[in-house]
């Protein structure tokens, strides 16, 4: 797990139910053993989920966690316009979702790419019409911010998909 995920106590927390599953249900594929991993977290309260998400480096961030740095740091030359972008759309989102970070699944995209991505979810056109005054938060537990959750997890699952899948074709 910890070649694919980054390091959180919901990794560490679920060992013992996700080893017991596997047991009981012997994975087919690498795949098998992720998507056992993500019921799994689908069964655990919000504040237990939350750790999964926390644990990811926001998206364009300076310092980056080893299994991040490959995909953040492609040989794309990032324009320092982007970059203050992304400062604030990260901003942005932390201020609407207190206690989660934007996780997204790059597979390949430009930090661009994903700042339309984060301008969109966050229903702005331009990072310059975000007003930080008007941004209403969505508490922490609530639906809306659960379901938040739910789309960043799993996009954490489809980053350790796509990861396993780099490290088995490099084997």
């Amino acid at each position: 797990m910890e070649l694919v995920f980054e390091p959180s106590s919901t990794i560490e927390d679920s060992l013992p139910s996700l080893h017991a599953a596997l047991v009981a249900n012997p994975p087919k594929s690498h795949a098998d053993v992720i998507d056992t991993f993500a019921a799994i977290v689908k069964t655990l309260p919000w504040q237990a989920r939350t750790p999964l998400l926390t644990a990811h480096p926001a998206i364009g961030q300076k310092k980056l966690s080893a299994l991040s740095a490959t995909e953040q740091r492609s040989t794309e030359t990032v324009d320092p316009v982007v970059q203050e972008q992304l400062i604030i759309l990260n901003g942005a989102y932390e201020m609407k979702f207190p206690g989660l970070r934007y996780v997204t699944w790059v597979n390949g995209r430009t930090k661009a790419q994903v700042a339309e991505e984060m301008k969109g979810m966050l229903e702005v056109r331009t990072v310059e019409s975000i007003d930080p005054s008007i941004i209403v938060p969505h508490t922490p537990g609530s639906p809306e911010w659960v379901e938040e959750l739910d789309r960043g997890a799993e996009a954490t699952m489809n980053i350790a998909k796509d990861r396993t899948n780099k490290i088995l074709a490099n084997s």
